[in-house]
């Protein structure tokens, strides 16, 4: 269901070098493989994919189920990273000031 973070290595190192801070989300269940720091790993799961077999409704219905659960990866992830700008210790996303501009609308 699209690249993974790696295939986006030589754009995110020329935004960062350019000043932007670069956040990558590998979504868990529809990544081939995510490793979390405390040594876990996940593979990809029935339920983070659509089936080839699933027809155009199914398709569609399993797509937003993932959408919605994208999103949700995304608000928390904007979210900490909010938390890490508001922090005293943490000068390097201090100047990202406009965080408001691509935070996501909640609903």
């Amino acid at each position: 269901m699209g690249p993974a973070i790696p295939d986006y290595t030589v754009l995110a190192e020329n935004l960062a070098s350019h000043g932007y801070i670069v956040v990558g989300i590998n979504p868990t269940y529809t990544s081939n493989l995510i490793a979390f720091p405390d040594g876990r790993i996940t593979h990809r799961s029935p339920q983070g994919t659509i089936p080839d077999s699933a027809g155009s409704a199914a398709a569609d219905q399993i797509g937003n189920r993932i959408l919605e659960v994208w999103t949700q990866d995304v608000v928390f992830v904007m979210d900490q990273l909010e938390t890490l700008n508001a922090a005293q210790d943490s000068p390097s996303l201090r100047s990202a000031r406009r965080m408001h501009a691509v935070k996501p609308e909640r609903t």
